[in-house]
């Protein structure tokens, strides 16, 4: 039989442990986080980044739009297209695999005004 000190102890780690889900929030709010940060830093130069539509360079999607274009798992293999050749009259921009994990939670973290 547990005492019960042992057992308040035991209810204290219960309710303080974090659980799955919340771990995965934390880690995909983080995830997006890193992504906005690279979304800034190598794309906004033509990409509206953030909830503005209008991007620096009138031929580049918003990252909002194309966030809604790529709304299936088709966009990380959009971004690793891109980081391998480029995309249309992109050029490539190497990213490795965790970049495009960011790149792909921050655009998807964008919501669309219209929602």
């Amino acid at each position: 039989m547990i005492s019960a000190p042992h057992l308040t102890i035991l209810m204290a780690l219960l309710v303080t442990a974090p659980w799955p889900a919340q771990a995965k929030v934390t880690e995909r709010h983080t995830s997006a986080r890193a992504g906005e940060a690279i979304a800034y830093a190598r794309c906004a130069g033509c990409h509206a980044v953030g909830q503005s539509v209008a991007s620096p360079n009138a031929g580049a999607p918003a990252f909002e739009e194309v966030g809604r274009k790529y709304r299936s798992i088709r966009l990380e293999w959009e971004l690793e297209a891109i980081s391998d050749v480029g995309h249309y009259s992109m050029p490539a921009k190497p990213m490795d695999a965790q970049e495009i994990r960011n790149l792909t939670a921050y655009i998807r973290s964008i919501k669309p005004r219209d929602q």
